[in-house]
């Protein structure tokens, strides 16, 4: 709802890097995604003003985290100075790796078989990230659970009653 979508874009704007997930490209791609990582909307002028005042970038990073590196990278997303950061593990093509970088920005392996938490985490303190807010799904917050670097959980909730037929 209309709240909800308010707080998702407040707490975006207080970001540095938000993260999102190959997966959520794919979708967003074939046009069954949600726009989430745009917080440019006119209706969120506060915020963007806000994040002037104090000297931040109009818009939060991007992170991309993905085992298969297999997703398209939208022009909006590298627009605006905007960077893109890919995060992988394991032994990403070469080929791939070139032409995310060529078209988006930098990629680090982050993992030996996937991407590991810990490792993600740190390369990102790295590049110089302090404040990363999660759109990404429930594999992406298991992985930062599990590593046990997720700091604050946000969780939004509707109660719906389900009875007879649609």
């Amino acid at each position: 709802n209309d709240r909800d979508w308010r707080l998702f874009q407040e707490l975006a704007a207080q970001a540095d890097l938000i993260i999102s997930s190959g997966r959520y490209l794919r979708e967003w791609a074939q046009g069954r995604a949600q726009e989430i990582l745009q917080v440019d909307d006119p209706r969120f002028a506060d915020l963007r003003a806000w994040r002037e005042e104090r000297g931040l970038k109009p818009q939060p990073d991007i992170a991309i985290i993905s085992g298969s590196l297999d997703f398209p990278i939208p022009a909006v997303l590298t627009e605006g100075g905007r960077e893109v950061v890919v995060f992988t593990g394991g032994d990403p093509d070469p080929a791939r790796v070139a032409q995310i970088e060529e078209q988006a920005g930098r990629l680090f392996v982050v993992g030996d078989e996937g991407v590991e938490g810990g490792a993600l985490v740190a390369q990102m303190a790295a590049l110089g990230y302090e404040t990363v807010y999660s759109a990404a799904g429930p594999r992406i917050a298991h992985l930062l659970l599990e590593a046990n670097v997720l700091d604050r959980l946000y969780l939004t909730h509707a109660s719906r009653l389900l009875v007879g037929d649609h």
